[in-house]
């Protein structure tokens, strides 16, 4: 019986290119390993939406997967209300409001911190951001400014 692997990918709206090579690529090494492992990738622009909700209560949590992959360049998403009917959006130290990427990666740190799964893999992209980074004004800036903060505090031993 093959060994079943489901691997989440999280990333804000700036990596579209990015995040289809993530598709593809786990969906060749579903046909490369196909003998061992069932590999299922998880991108939410595939799965159904309760149109009901906020889209992200739709959203498998990030911890019930083996693998998250991160993808991040200039942004960090849209911010999430702090409560729905089905969650609470919050940082690890609290923090809200976060956005859909920070919570993601966030929920799968404080589980891999627990338990020791799901595997986080990190791809930050290093081209120059399509906005000046130095201008306090504009939104992405303080979203990520956030966020930086965030992993920082949230990644230390």
């Amino acid at each position: 019986m093959r060994q079943r692997l489901r691997i989440f990918v999280s990333s804000p709206g700036d990596v579209t290119a990015a995040r289809e090579i993530a598709a593809l690529t786990i969906e060749r090494l579903a046909q490369d390993y196909a003998r061992f492992y069932k590999i299922e990738p998880y991108l939410w622009e595939f799965e159904a939406m309760a149109a009901s909700g906020h889209f992200q209560d739709s959203i498998e949590p990030p911890s019930a997967f083996d693998v998250v992959v991160l993808i991040v360049w200039s942004r960090l998403g849209t911010a999430l209300p702090e409560r729905t009917e089905i969650r609470e959006y919050r940082g690890i130290d609290g923090r809200a409001p976060v956005t859909g990427t920070e919570w993601e990666f966030e929920e799968a740190l404080q589980a891999a911190q627990k338990s020791g799964a799901p595997d986080l893999l990190v791809y930050r992209s290093r081209k120059p951001a399509p906005f000046d980074t130095h201008d306090p004004k504009h939104p992405s800036i303080l979203t990520t400014q956030t966020a930086s903060r965030s992993s920082r505090s949230s990644s230390r031993p």
